[in-house]
């Protein structure tokens, strides 16, 4: 079956294509761009699934360690049939990544060549580097019907090693031009019978490999193969749970989390199997995908590594991402009925608590400091220290009050339009005026958005308001969304969500933003499709219409202004002007990656009025004034001293002391 990275979704064969593979599953995923890391530890790791604080640091040390390492390929040619070799740092990120999941999953770490990632000349590494090769010489085996894992005789580049490699490897393709450490993610992720997953995860194997041959060797896309079907163990080794599940039990970061969850264990029989869930203290719906043995005769789902359960928890779509926790978010799991070695029939239960790994798990407040600093003064604001952070970074931002309106009778410089091939506004249906903007669906993979070019400081009483038509809308969804992290992520739900409809006018719609009261946030207007193999016209003809977009009660937020990172969780700021500005922090932890935001901190800076300045005169009087000695000045005593003036509890301290001989 095609498996969809992350970031996009899986559809089903009503809709596309699907390719049956006979011994693996096979992961396609498409890239995005991230920064080059250094090499990175690649275990063996450790960590305490039970303790938050521990799986949130293991995340963001371990797992964020490896962002963005390619594969540093050099020396082969496709043309040539020479496979090349990859980079130590690239094999070290992969090799991190793998065991990330594998020690999550409470199971022994691997290796590559028996100590650690090795190079591309190792024996397992070079296999999977023949394997990507013989992948980027014959594009074609990833056409329906073909199977990548039994390259054809009269293959292009076939060697024996690239045939062994081709099928005992977990094998991706993209269409960027490099492979990074992510494809491990997109593998863990899968779809299917887990394919992917359950070999990766296989407590039995002790050795694997890694290999990648990137398109800028010649080939039209960038292929990776992961060698996992090595020589088992001949006794498997103590598992935490004995299980293997994933997500595993314990707490678990929202990022890693699939829609697809699964369970394995030796020698079960899961035909009979039942699988129930609670979401906190409510019960939450469950639909079983896959079972060993397979009872339906399914072509996506088989026996891969040990037998295995498979299912999707809730409404949540198959293949889509989880969506990113407000708060701790806990579920229970039984998987009940299950046969074990002939016996009699047992349950097993366990629980996960999906997080947000860059949310501390203690008291996550705004910064302290003056509600009202002096322009041009500096003002020190403190900021909770942050276990496991390094550094910390500090933001500020001036805020006006938004008088947001768009008909979309102009441009769309207010937006940023991520669309098909079409004109977002058009003027054949409008609410009023002479246009209107309009998401039309081009693509079943793709979410047709326009994103608000506004950064905003919501509170209580928070709106956006719009005008809005759907057209020959089934199988489709409108969506106003929201996101908290700078765009990064967008909550689930929705703000505002219409599903299905064929409308004949426009309606007034307004959406309340006052669950984000006191949080900076982006909006975005979002079409996609539901996923439900249902048919749909990828043209204008099922469209959503909306006019007369428009901002109540929230406050824009301008340019930030980043400070250096620094160890200390404190920090100065110098107001440029008499304005309300936000203050805020984020912690820096390794890899490098930062975690969210903290809360805002409102202030309102003031020009301040200057020293106070004291003067006593010939006659033995003592007067006073802020700033500057021109204009009128207030007696406040007779016959004082300067040095009473100076510590007169009302006016002083005094910062300067005049003393004069006139009157």
């Amino acid at each position: 079956m095609v498996h969809v990275s992350r970031g996009l979704h899986r559809v089903g064969c009503a809709a596309l294509s699907c390719i049956a593979v006979a011994s693996l599953l096979v992961g396609v995923q498409i890239a995005t761009a991230a920064p080059a890391s250094a090499a990175v530890a690649t275990g063996p790791f450790t960590v305490d699934v039970n303790n938050r604080e521990d799986v949130r640091q293991f995340y963001n040390q371990v797992h964020e360690a490896s962002n963005g390492v390619t594969d540093g390929w050099t020396g082969g040619s496709v043309a040539g049939c020479s496979a090349g070799s990859v980079s130590s740092d690239f094999l070290a990120a992969t090799l991190s990544r793998t065991n990330y999941f594998r020690t999550m999953a409470g199971e022994p770490d691997v290796t590559y060549n028996g100590t650690d990632a090795g190079t591309s000349a190792d024996p397992n590494n070079a296999e999977a580097q023949a394997a990507a090769l013989i992948q980027a010489a014959n594009p074609n085996l990833w056409l329906p019907g073909n199977d990548p894992h039994h390259p054809p005789p009269g293959s292009n580049c076939i060697t024996q090693l690239a045939l062994d490699g081709s099928s005992h490897s977990n094998l991706a393709v993209t269409g960027a031009s490099n492979i990074d450490s992510s494809r491990i993610d997109s593998l863990v992720y899968d779809g299917g019978a887990l394919g992917h997953r359950r070999n990766m995860l296989d407590p039995s194997i002790a050795v694997m490999g890694a290999g990648a041959v990137p398109s800028t060797g010649g080939g039209t896309n960038s292929y990776f193969a992961h060698l996992v079907l090595t020589t088992p163990l001949p006794t498997r080794p103590a598992v935490r749970d004995n299980f293997v599940a994933w997500p595993p039990k314990g707490f678990v970061p929202y990022q890693v989390v699939p829609a697809r969850w699964s369970f394995s264990l030796p020698n079960a029989d899961f035909s009979q199997a039942t699988v129930t869930m609670q979401h906190g203290a409510s019960a939450l719906s469950t639909q079983i995908r896959c079972v060993d043995p397979n009872v339906s005769n399914d072509p996506n789902c088989g026996q891969f590594g040990e037998p295995a359960i498979s299912w999707t928890p809730g409404s949540i779509a198959d293949g889509a991402d989880w969506p990113q926790p407000t708060a701790d978010d806990p579920y229970t799991v039984t998987i009940g009925n299950v046969v074990v070695n002939g016996g009699a029939p047992q349950s097993f239960t366990y629980g996960v608590t999906v997080i947000d790994p860059a949310e501390w798990g203690g008291q996550w407040t705004a910064p302290t400091g003056p509600s009202n600093p002096p322009v041009g003064q500096n003002s020190t604001y403190n900021f909770t220290t942050i276990p496991g952070a390094t550094g910390y970074q500090w933001r500020t931002a001036q805020l006006t009050q938004s008088t947001f309106a768009d008909g979309a009778e102009g441009d769309l410089s207010n937006w940023t339009a991520d669309v098909g091939a079409y004109a977002p506004i058009q003027t054949a249906i409008k609410a009023t005026g002479n246009a209107a903007f309009h998401l039309s669906l081009r693509s079943f993979a793709h979410t047709e958005t326009l994103t608000l070019n506004r950064t905003l400081l919501a509170n209580a009483n928070s709106q956006i308001s719009f005008n809005s038509r759907v057209v020959s809308f089934d199988h489709l969804h409108a969506r106003v969304e929201v996101s908290a992290d700078g765009g990064t992520t967008w909550d689930t739900p929705p703000a505002y969500e219409q599903d299905g409809g064929n409308e004949a006018s426009f309606t007034n719609k307004v959406v309340s933003l006052g669950a984000y009261a006191g949080k900076t946030l982006q909006l975005r207007f979002s079409l996609g499709y539901d996923f439900d193999n249902g048919g749909v016209c990828l043209c204008d003809s099922s469209s959503w219409y909306f006019d007369d977009v428009a901002l109540s009660n929230i406050q824009e937020v301008g340019a930030p202004v980043l400070s250096a990172v620094g160890p200390n969780p404190s920090f100065a700021f110098n107001p440029p002007a008499q304005s309300v500005f936000t203050i805020d922090v984020r912690p820096q932890f390794a890899g490098p990656t930062f975690g969210a935001f903290s809360q805002p901190l409102t202030v309102t800076s003031v020009v301040s009025a200057g020293p106070l300045l004291g003067l006593v005169d010939g006659g033995g009087n003592a007067w006073v004034k802020q700033g500057s000695v021109t204009g009128a000045w207030t007696k406040v005593a007779s016959g004082a001293s300067a040095i009473s003036v100076a510590s007169d509890p009302v006016h002083g301290p005094l910062i300067g002391v005049i003393t004069s001989t006139g009157s």
